[in-house]
């Protein structure tokens, strides 16, 4: 292959921002560099790192690797939408820093979406690793397009460096919200929802690197709040989403009934909203009805029902 020709107009972009990663960078550039689909272009945007970072990039002799670094810091929002601007792939395959692609990630996802045209966004089911890259743990998530729909309506479900997208869609719903640097992703993602149908690959592409620093990072309050803002334009009742998202202490028993006539309408909110998506009415009304037994499981025997009820289901 000559990469000259290629890259001009290259399939994928795989885009990463990065500052200050010089730990994690390299694992993350060799997993894109040893992917079975060669077709792609690696776009990083370094925002300002003052760290070696930048230096273990150029040391990688390799034409598809393609360096931008920011003249001053702008933040990962806006690193990813000058990202997005420069990409010159059909597809764009979001990257964090941080975490591993496994070697078939691009072919598996872009011969999906070559496959379904219906569709414009594909992820996978995600490896947890921690600092030292060892395995913690697996994470599945739903699959199909409308309980994917589903669940962004009130979290995000999605992880970001398994997500493969149609590149012209950032034609009909924007660029990522720079208003925030906060859960810009899960922002995206539910827009991108809202209009197009996205699927999620029964494999483990990716592993997902969850840093010691996380687990008392200061943005959680911060990033919390966006996503709870975000998940407020479906019109859900308050005191629901924070019933939804684990956010509150335990309430009465006869307040959690009363959620459930709440969720009802919430259904019939998203129902409605789905209609510009693409979705299967019958589907999606049959995710509602199988969340809503899920629910009231929860409400009447607590997590463990919940539990039990959505294997029973087959959900998630």
């Amino acid at each position: 292959m000559n990469l000259n020709n290629h890259l001009s107009a290259p399939k994928v972009t795989v885009l990463l921002s990065v500052f200050n990663d010089e730990k994690y960078i390299g694992q993350a550039i060799e997993s894109i560099l040893g992917q079975t689909f060669k077709d792609f272009e690696l776009l990083i945007i370094d925002d300002c790192s003052t760290d070696g970072t930048v230096g273990i990039i150029r040391s990688y002799d390799d034409l598809r690797i393609r360096l931008v670094v920011n003249d001053e810091n702008i933040d990962i929002t806006r690193s990813l939408n000058k990202g997005l601007r420069l990409a010159k792939g059909k597809y764009i395959a979001r990257h964090d820093s941080d975490d591993i692609s496994f070697a078939h990630r691009l072919e598996k996802q872009v011969d999906f979406l070559e496959s379904n045209k219906d569709y414009t966004a594909v992820g996978s089911y995600t490896e947890l690793i921690d600092d030292a890259a060892n395995h913690i743990g697996f994470l599945k998530c739903e699959r199909s397009a409308e309980e994917i729909y589903y669940n962004l309506s009130y979290r995000n479900n999605l992880t970001s460096s398994s997500m493969l997208f149609l590149k012209e869609a950032i034609n009909d719903i924007g660029y990522y919200d720079e208003s925030s640097s906060h859960s810009e992703d899960y922002e995206f993602w539910f827009r991108l929802s809202r209009k197009y149908k996205i699927y999620v690959i029964a494999e483990y592409l990716i592993k997902y690197r969850i840093r010691k620093s996380q687990r008392c990072d200061k943005n959680y309050g911060p990033t919390f709040k966006r996503m709870f803002d975000i998940a407020l334009r479906t019109k859900i009742d308050k005191d629901l989403l924070q019933f939804l998202q684990n956010s509150q202490k335990d309430i009465a028993f006869f307040e959690r009934v009363r959620l459930i006539k709440k969720l009802h309408r919430f259904h019939i909110n998203i129902q409605k909203d789905a209609k510009n998506a693409g979705l299967s009415s019958f589907k999606l009304k049959n995710v509602c009805f199988k969340m809503m037994l899920v629910f009231i499981a929860k409400v009447l025997t607590g997590v463990k029902g919940k539990v039990y009820l959505k294997r029973l289901l087959k959900i998630g």
